[in-house]
């Protein structure tokens, strides 16, 4: 039997203020069919400028939210890593690619490759806190965030592991912008940590449950969202928020759940692989906070009790995070 999950805390890095919460009342708008930057926080905190120098932005950041995570659950070593990217650290692979291409084999700069890796940021962050225990980095696309979270369910779910620093990170450069199907919205990265834990002592949600669905028909999504309602003692209407990329999204879902309350994300982080991440970020600030702020919802929500999050990825895959309140899933 799973034992709960509990979220301590999170953190993230986005085209909005770092670190923070501002997002919620005073959004900084984002530009539409470009590439939104970072707004990164003051690097010093977290590390030294002679250290910095060989750090690229993309691990700095993956430091930065990580560390938060730490400092806010009162964890100093976590007993495991788990990570999701997309698309890996982008900036140092390109440059890596680009001098082989231009025909620099002789002088190539080493630090661009061994910091390209997918799971260099995992292997950073396991230095960092001393953490010698199980590290993992899943790279699915657009559900590499809900596999690495799913593997950190399930660890402090059946006792693996008391703790788990889960988190997701992803970079858009101008050439991975060219490069992406659907350039209309606003395009950004993501850089974002979860402590998730057994001992639920001021944590600010509980995660309730993860599904991934690949290929999924409509009956098969019934399916699954039933079990997994079922298991936590919901039926559909319990659920006061659907998050998504975009409100838009509710049309390949059953009727159940397309007549409830949405909300969208997109308009506030921006699009990349790992931008369920701050979609389940901005979730959990509402359940820490006690409310669901206009510029997320469509509608008026009030306290949330049972929040779905639903990331769909392109036509195959689908993935499911429902977090609830800590003082119970089924709030009378």
């Amino acid at each position: 039997m799973m034992r709960n999950v509990y979220v301590k805390a999170s953190a993230l890095i986005s085209p909005q203020n770092p670190l923070c919460d501002d997002w919620m009342e005073n959004p900084l708008p984002l530009a539409y069919g470009a590439v939104n930057g970072f707004r990164d926080p003051e690097w010093k905190r977290f590390v030294s400028p002679l250290e910095g120098r060989r750090m690229s932005a993309a691990m700095k950041r993956a430091l930065a939210v990580s560390t938060v995570c730490l400092e806010q659950s009162g964890i100093k070593v976590p007993d495991a890593i788990i990570c999701g990217t997309g698309l890996g650290l982008q900036e140092n692979t390109e440059a890596f690619l680009e001098a082989m291409c231009l025909g620099e084999r002789t002088s190539l700069r080493p630090v661009h490759f061994m910091q390209s890796t997918h799971n260099t940021i995992a292997s950073m962050m396991a230095i960092r806190t001393g953490a010698h225990g199980y590290n993992a980095t899943y790279s699915h696309g657009g559900i590499s965030f809900e596999s690495a979270l799913s593997d950190a369910w399930t660890m402090v779910g059946t006792g693996k592991a008391g703790n788990v620093l889960a988190g997701a990170f992803d970079e858009i450069t101008p050439f991975s912008f060219a490069c992406m199907e659907d350039k209309d919205g606003p395009a950004s990265g993501t850089a974002a940590a979860f402590m998730l834990s057994a001992d639920g002592e001021d944590a600010a949600c509980r995660l309730a449950a993860v599904r991934i669905l690949y290929r999924p028909s409509e009956e098969k999504i019934i399916r699954a969202l039933s079990a997994m309602l079922g298991e936590s003692g919901l039926e559909a209407g319990d659920i006061d928020l659907v998050l998504a990329d975009s409100p838009d999204c509710a049309g390949a879902l059953p009727e159940s759940l397309r007549k409830l309350q949405w909300g969208g994300y997109s308009h506030i982080f921006g699009s990349n692989c790992s931008a369920s991440a701050a979609g389940m970020h901005a979730a959990i600030a509402c359940f820490r906070h006690g409310h669901v702020p206009e510029v997320l919802a469509c509608g008026h929500v009030g306290t949330p009790r049972n929040i779905l999050i639903y990331n769909r990825y392109g036509k195959n895959s689908i993935a499911f995070v429902l977090l609830a309140a800590v003082s119970g899933i089924n709030l009378p």
